[in-house]
């Protein structure tokens, strides 16, 4: 997949997600909904990726390694944004997004033109985590007629 076609998958599942998330209410958004879990806390956790690939993936094209991530570390991102407001939670969201897409436009076409870590790294935590999160959400909404 090119840079392009990951462009457009990377539009795509973004548009989807954002659907899954479209008219949540204030309380819906922070109701349990996996284990203890809340869709702001998916949110959140969405975000966040978005931002922490980039940072890892800037190094790796480099040559260097990525950044290790602990669940330690995912588990006090998700804490530390249950602070913010849905407001700020969506707008940090958009942020994360905007960072990623940015991001991606720069990278070479060489880690686009076969199967790299970058591409591999790139894919996981932006669109395939729209999708898995989102998959989540749509699911919680169905059953809580949401």
């Amino acid at each position: 997949m090119d840079r392009a076609k990951f462009l457009i998958q990377l539009d795509k599942e973004w548009n989807a997600f954002k659907e899954a998330i479209a008219g949540l209410s204030d309380a819906d958004i922070t109701r349990p909904m996996v284990g203890e879990w809340s869709s702001h806390d998916l949110i959140g956790h969405v975000a966040t990726w978005d931002s922490e690939c980039v940072e890892s993936a800037k190094l790796m094209v480099k040559g260097r390694r990525g950044i290790k991530y602990t669940d330690t570390y995912n588990d006090e991102q998700v804490v530390a944004k249950r602070k913010l407001s849905t407001k700020a939670l969506l707008k940090d969201l958009e942020d994360s997004h905007k960072k990623a897409e940015s991001f991606i436009k720069t990278v070479p076409e060489n880690f686009f033109a076969r199967e790299t870590a970058v591409r591999r790294l790139l894919r996981g935590e932006t669109y395939r985590h729209y999708i898995e999160h989102g998959d989540s959400i749509r699911e919680w909404r169905k059953k809580r007629k949401v």
